[in-house]
């Protein structure tokens, strides 16, 4: 069948004024004398990327800095501002005699890339935006690097996971998700169910003296089921219970079920993280939930029940904003 073929719409993101819908943070690590830069994800399309690098102060010769992108999943809010990041990053490195960039950064994107993404409704499909291709990223000037498993990258200053393994009975991705795919392109594919996003990563960091930190970008997979993978694959037995320092990135709760958050929240304040800066898909209702007063009860891994809260470990994430989360000895 043909991509058109019983679809309702395309979606664009680009119909938003300002507030786009997306998120690409730029991530900065500094060992001893030396940083390095990453940036993860790039918002839904160029214009509204070069609008945030610009408040965050990036432009001139700063944005050049990004060695790596990564790129969370294929959904056109994460991957549209591929391009532009690309150009970006080139136009402010370094030139060579010719006048071009002596060497573009690396894309790091998922395996198993869609030919579209898209949600179904009763009146039938309604599809995304195309995500860019491999030859448009690497046309743009990047140098395109896609692993399926979980990887460091940039002398260990980061590490990539691989796809996030599924285990809890309600995270169960994107109700109504589908992808259009088949080997003959869009004449030769299929809408199919796609619920999981299953390509999803995230990207990790340990802060020397408190723990790791984990960026989501939309948590498809679920913030429960990314943490716990991130500390059986990062951590050790006996650093675990006290190993998760802070979860920055997007949640997607924004339509989750009163059973889905309550569950969340549950599990959350039992993995007892020191700081939460959910941003992008989250919610109010999720980011409410947090600011609660202690649970009745929870219980510990030895038995014991106590009274616990993550009341006040919440930190607002804007566009434009700096945060500094310093290591210790």
């Amino acid at each position: 069948m043909s991509i058109n073929q019983g679809l309702l719409r395309v979606f664009p993101l680009n119909f938003i004024t300002q507030n786009r819908n997306g998120q690409n943070p730029v991530a900065k690590a500094t060992r001893g004398n030396t940083t390095r830069t990453l940036l993860f994800d790039a918002g839904p399309e160029g214009e509204a990327f070069e609008r945030n690098v610009g408040r965050l102060g990036l432009k001139d010769n700063a944005i050049g800095e990004v060695e790596i992108i990564v790129l969370s999943h294929w959904h056109r809010d994460h991957s549209g501002g591929l391009i532009k990041a690309i150009e970006m990053v080139n136009a402010a490195r370094p030139k060579n005699a010719t006048g071009s960039s002596l060497s573009g950064p690396v894309v790091d994107v998922p395996t198993d890339r869609p030919l579209y993404r898209g949600i179904a409704t009763p009146n039938g499909p309604i599809c995304l935006e195309a995500d860019p291709t491999a030859d448009e990223l690497i046309g743009a000037g990047a140098d395109v690097v896609d692993d399926g498993e979980s990887h460091v990258v940039m002398d260990g200053f980061f590490a990539v996971t691989g796809p996030i393994p599924r285990s809890t009975i309600y995270e169960t991705g994107i109700p109504g998700g589908l992808r259009f795919d088949g080997p003959k392109g869009q004449e030769g594919g299929q809408w199919i169910k796609d619920e999981e996003i299953k390509e999803e990563r995230v990207v990790v960091c340990r802060i020397k003296g408190k723990g790791l930190v984990i960026f989501t970008g939309c948590s498809h997979a679920g913030i429960i089921n990314i943490t716990d993978y991130v500390l059986d694959t990062f951590s050790t037995e006996a650093r675990k219970s006290h190993d998760f320092y802070a979860l920055v990135g997007g949640y997607h709760l924004a339509d989750a079920s009163e059973d889905r958050l309550q569950n969340t929240l549950v599990d959350l304040t039992k993995l007892k993280p020191c700081l939460l800066m959910p941003g992008h898909c989250t919610g109010w209702r999720f980011r409410a939930l947090l600011e609660q007063e202690p649970l009745a009860s929870a219980e510990d891994t030895d038995g014991h029940r106590q009274r616990r809260t993550l009341k006040g470990r919440t930190v607002p994430v804007f566009a434009g904003n700096k945060y500094c989360i310093s290591g210790s000895s």
